[in-house]
């Protein structure tokens, strides 16, 4: 499978070409025949806001996992503010994705308690409460902790690894592929994770679409440098920075 917007869309008829509902971890239960559409936004919001209208033209629903904590974006950013709205107004859910990484020197109780604060936190951005967690990387703590969280769906709760057939994208590589799969019909309940950042309108490897996002970020900090600096190109013209802008 290409990791084109065009090669995803592909693959969502193909979910409902063999028969399969979507479904979310709400309502999944009243289908027997599922896939749950998930997406965790590991770097970059703005690819994940144009997911988001992809799967809105084709009807579908998903739910999109947010992290409040990320060194590449600020979620309450003016503009990853917007993002998130627009995934909402797409008619998506938006959740929590858990960084645990930040709290290694806390016991299971307390990142228990950081998850809820998160949440609350993550809650009052969006204007609505979050119903549901991913983590991010999790550890095998996390992962055998199998934390039932009060009014909170855990994705990595055991019953979605037990009976569910998983399928990631992770590092723009599906360890599984996933059209044979649902193509098979041998799997009922079907958990399908992607990261819009891998997603792209032309057909390019890793290492382009991992410069070309490095190189963007330049140039929005010039650019930001610029709203907040008076004649920025005196203090740092654009000639100096000529191999990045």
């Amino acid at each position: 499978m290409n990791f084109t917007l065009d090669a995803y869309a592909e693959l969502l008829n193909l979910i409902r070409n063999n028969d399969y509902d979507i479904r979310d971890y709400h309502n999944y239960e009243d289908s027997n025949k599922f896939v749950i559409l998930r997406h965790d936004v590991d770097f970059d919001l703005r690819k994940a806001a144009k997911f988001a209208q992809i799967e809105k033209e084709l009807n579908v629903k998903s739910v999109y996992f947010v992290l409040v904590s990320s060194d590449f974006y600020n979620v309450l950013s003016p503009y990853n503010i917007k993002c998130v709205e627009d995934i909402i107004a797409c008619g998506h859910e938006v959740g929590l994705h858990f960084d645990e990484a930040k709290y290694v020197d806390k016991d299971i109780r307390r990142i228990e308690n950081e998850i809820y604060r998160e949440a609350d936190f993550l809650g009052n951005v969006i204007g609505k409460k979050v119903r549901t967690i991913s983590m991010h990387r999790p550890s095998q703590q996390i992962l055998e902790a199998d934390l039932k969280l009060n009014g909170m769906v855990n994705t990595y709760g055991s019953v979605f690894f037990k009976e569910f057939k998983y399928l990631s994208d992770a590092r723009m590589n599906w360890r599984v592929s996933p059209e044979p799969v649902i193509v098979s019909g041998d799997y009922n309940k079907i958990q399908l994770l992607t990261h819009p950042f891998w997603y792209t309108k032309h057909d390019r490897t890793m290492t382009e679409k991992l410069k070309s996002f490095v190189l963007r970020a330049s140039r929005e900090r010039y650019i930001e440098l610029g709203a907040n600096i008076r004649n920025i190109e005196d203090a740092l013209p654009r000639e100096e920075l000529k191999n990045v802008l």
